[in-house]
C-alpha cells in the first residue's frame, strides 16, 4: 500500500486509497511515513486541518525511526511534504502573522525543490502559499506570478478553494495597484463562467465576491 500510496493519492482515488488505508491497524500505519502523509493530504484536500498535523508528526517520526527503509531521495521527498503541509496550515497567508516571512518563504521554495511530484493539486496550495508571502511582502510581480501557477494547478486538479483562492489575491494585488478595471473584469469573468445549473454558484466563489464588494 505505501508503495503505491502516493500516486494512488495523486491520481484523485482518494476513496480508493481511504478503504485500503481503513483495513491497515493504526499501528502499522504510523510507522509508515508516505501513508501518514497521504492521510494528510487528504484531511489536506477535504478542509479538515486540525487532523493534519498529527499525521505530519507521524510522518516526521517514522521516517527517522525506520532504520534506512527510505532512500535519500524519498526522505527528501517526504521532508518536502512535511514542510509543505505545515506551511499550508501555518502560512501567514492564513493566520495574518507575518513574522519569519523570509524563512517561511525559504522553506516553501525548499520544499518545491525536494518534491518528488509533478501533482497539480499540491504544487496549487504550494504556489498559493509561495504567492501569499510575497503579497504579505508586498511584492506584487512574484505574488501574481505565484497566484497564476496556483489556478492554473487548481483549475486542472479540480481544487477549487485554491483556483478561485487564487483568483481573488490576483483580484486584491489589482485593486491595490489601482486597477480596479482589470480586477472587476477577473472577478466578474470567473463568476460568470462558474455559475452553474438554476444559478447556484460554487461555495468557494465567497473568496471572489468579497473582491467584488
Amino acid at each position: 500500500i505505501e508503495s503505491v500510496s502516493v500516486n494512488t493519492l495523486m491520481r484523485g482515488e482518494i476513496i480508493t486509497l481511504q478503504k485500503w488505508i481503513s483495513q491497515v491497524p493504526d499501528q502499522v500505519i504510523n510507522t509508515r511515513a508516505l501513508i501518514c502523509i497521504c492521510r494528510a493530504w487528504i484531511y489536506n484536500i477535504s478542509g479538515e486541518l486540525q487532523k493534519v498535523e498529527p499525521e505530519v508528526s507521524k510522518a516526521e517520526f517514522a521516517v527517522r525511526d525506520s532504520q534506512k527503509r527510505y532512500n535519500e531521495t524519498e526522505v527528501a521527498n517526504i521532508k518536502g511534504h512535511i514542510v509543505l503541509l505545515r506551511s499550508y496550515y501555518f502560512s501567514p497567508f492564513y493566520t495574518g502573522n507575518p513574522d519569519n516571512i523570509l524563512k517561511h518563504r525559504k522553506l516553501l521554495l525548499e520544499a518545491k525543490a525536494n518534491l518528488q511530484t509533478d501533482s497539480p493539486i499540491i504544487f496549487s496550495i504550494l504556489e498559493l502559499v509561495i504567492g501569499g508571502t510575497y503579497f504579505f511582502t508586498c511584492e506584487w510581480k512574484p505574488s501574481i506570478e505565484a497566484f497564476k501557477a496556483a489556478q492554473y494547478y487548481g483549475e486542472i486538479s479540480g481544487n477549487h478553494l485554491v483556483t478561485y483562492a487564487a483568483i481573488n489575491n490576483q483580484a486584491e494585488i489589482l485593486i491595490f495597484q489601482g486597477k480596479l478595471r482589470e480586477a472587476y473584469h477577473l472577478v466578474s469573468t470567473t463568476i460568470n463562467e462558474t455559475t452553474i445549473k438554476y444559478g447556484r454558484l460554487f461555495p468557494p466563489l465567497s473568496f471572489v465576491y468579497l473582491s467584488m464588494g
